[in-house]
């Protein structure tokens, strides 16, 4: 017989092992091994256990001992433990698994704790005083509903709401979805008021259907004597709703009792449809899930300019920290050929890049406000609205940059002085290989202008950046195309999210970022040694500080020198 790929010493090793033990036990006997098309290596063999014979299969993957064996029944479906055997493939859930595997464990482990289940099962089932063999499993939310394909998603408002209601019956709205098997059903709406705990995007994009919530008094009770629509209208009774009432072919009943209990139902009153969906609570976790001082975040009201593949990232990142109030100005389209590189996708093809990312905002987190604008900065465009959406831009705490074109740079950086506003901006080399960020706040830094110009100037000192212009993606040479990738503005955006955070919560010296402007290599590349290696400019020789406090303020944030990489001068 060809022993696979496995090691041969140690399969010689099973083999012998596994007939030892069946010197060793009578109960034990090897039917026959073969292997298997995906290089597996089988073992049938019988285990009796009192007067049954247990036929199984004890599998070797191709990769053992790296990874486990495990047995199974030999015939499919067949049911050999009510607790401790998975579903579908049948595979006993033993001692060991991937869990707590090690490449000592031998298939005769497997097999004396496959004797052991089945053994103590046994005795458990003709009541010998025998405790059950417990279960080492900790499910996770994902294992639990791995095998639920129906799952109605219960939020804590809808049952706030439905436990502090007089009302026996009350007007529900529901969003279904569905993706290969599963459908899910998250509330939306009761008593025609949307669930404040829901993102709208749910009633706004899915399917959206509209029945009832009853109270009833067990839904314990109502699960053990409803099993279609005829029984489901004959326990609700006066309840069920008119025939008048049902306005279309298939509406939802919610079901719930005043401990709480929810059962959602799919029917229709003229067809047989009957379909079950028990409540689901995916809420119970409220672990901290973002840093302390990012709560004040939903006051902040950030202009972000330029939604491309840069400022779409920036934009999500944000609404995840926290941020909730956004003004988005940008005047393009998505277009299929945006995808290598926009956080947006194929549903968003075609709509404004406002739009798409306002959309996009909005399935992120609750309660978010988009005020969106479809034009270029300092583009050819209407002056007058050109100077609405300045006024717009100057209600904002911080201005992002992420267009990389100096019209636009040059409009921002003049509200940001005007108006006293911070401003993060930063441009990725053409082909990836790194990128700058730089930002100026008021009283801290110098002007924006003043701080580009100072980092041109220190940019001249230097050797030329291959082929740098911003907002070009990719350069060729003689030898070679060079594009950035997704990557290489992902890392820019994921930089340049943490300089905005930074610059929104903190103050003087608790900053993490000790200068201004930054360059950020992504690969060997131009003057960077390595990946990851950033060298900061020191752009204090473009302060110019309004008053002597003012300058103190600066030189305590500049105050920790930086010893590698020294940062560059002007």
């Amino acid at each position: 017989m060809e022993l696979l790929k496995t090691p041969l010493e140690r399969l010689a090793q099973e083999r012998q092992l596994l007939t030892d033990l069946e010197k060793e036990k009578n109960s034990f006997k090897i039917q026959e091994w073969n292997s298997t098309d995906t290089n597996e290596l089988h073992l049938n063999f019988s285990l009796k256990i009192g007067t049954i014979d247990f036929n199984g299969v004890l599998v070797y993957p191709e990769l053992f001992p790296e990874l486990p064996a495990y047995i199974r029944p030999q015939k499919s479906g067949e049911r050999w433990s009510i607790l401790h055997q998975y579903g579908g493939s049948g595979v006993l859930c033993l001692e060991y698994g991937p869990d707590n595997w090690n490449t000592n464990i031998s298939g005769v482990d497997l097999v004396r704790s496959a004797q052991l289940l089945l053994l103590t099962d046994a005795m458990t089932v003709l009541e010998m005083n025998v405790e059950p063999v417990p279960s080492r499993h900790s499910e996770t939310i994902g294992q639990k509903l791995r095998s639920v394909s129906e799952r109605f998603i219960e939020t804590p408002m809808l049952r706030h709401i439905l436990l502090g209601s007089d009302s026996e019956k009350m007007d529900f709205k529901i969003a279904i979805s569905s993706f290969r098997d599963k459908t899910v059903i998250v509330p939306t709406n009761i008593q025609n008021k949307p669930l404040p705990d829901i993102v709208p995007s749910f009633s706004n994009e899915r399917f959206e259907l509209s029945g009832w919530a009853i109270r009833i008094d067990s839904v314990p009770q109502l699960k053990e004597s409803v099993n279609d629509r005829v029984s489901l209208e004959s326990f609700l009774g006066n309840l069920w709703p008119a025939q008048e009432e049902f306005t279309s072919s298939i509406q939802p009943i919610l079901l719930y009792d005043i401990k709480g209990n929810l059962e959602l139902f799919l029917v229709n009153n003229t067809a047989p449809l009957f379909v079950s969906y028990p409540a689901i609570n995916l809420h119970d976790d409220q672990s901290q899930r973002l840093p302390a001082q990012f709560s004040h975040l939903n006051d902040i009201r950030v202009a972000i300019v330029g939604l491309g593949s840069l400022g779409s990232k920036i934009a999500i990142s944000l609404a995840r920290s926290g941020c909730k109030n956004f003004l988005l100005i940008d005047d393009d389209i998505l277009l299929p050929h945006n995808l290598v590189r926009n956080e947006l996708n194929w549903l968003d093809v075609g709509f404004a890049k406002t739009y798409a990312v306002e959309r996009a905002l909005k399935r992120t987190a609750l309660d978010i406000q988009v005020e969106t604008y479809e034009m270029q900065i300092g583009g050819q465009e209407n002056p007058h609205l050109n100077s609405n959406i300045a006024n717009a831009i100057a209600t904002c705490n911080l201005i992002v940059d992420a267009t990389a074109n100096t019209h636009t740079f040059l409009t921002l950086a003049a509200i940001a002085k005007r108006k006293h506003i911070p401003m993060v901006w930063g441009e990725i080399f053409g082909g990836g290989g790194g990128a700058m960020m730089a930002r100026s706040r008021p009283t801290l830094d110098a002007s924006p202008l003043e701080l580009r110009n100072h980092i041109y100037g220190v940019l001249q000192t230097l050797e030329p950046i291959p082929e740098g212009k911003v907002n070009n993606y990719g350069f060729q040479t003689q030898n070679q195309t060079y594009i950035a990738s997704d990557a290489d503005v992902t890392a820019l955006a994921a930089s340049m999210t943490q300089f905005t955070l930074d610059t929104l919560c903190t103050i003087d010296e608790q900053s993490s970022y000790p200068y201004s402007a930054y360059l950020i290599g992504f690969r060997r590349y131009w003057m960077f040694q390595c990946p990851f290696d950033t060298r900061p400019i020191d752009c204090s020789g473009a302060l110019v500080a309004e008053s002597p406090t003012d300058k103190e303020i600066f030189e305590r944030e500049n105050g920790n020198s930086i010893e590698e990489p020294e940062p560059m001068k002007g």
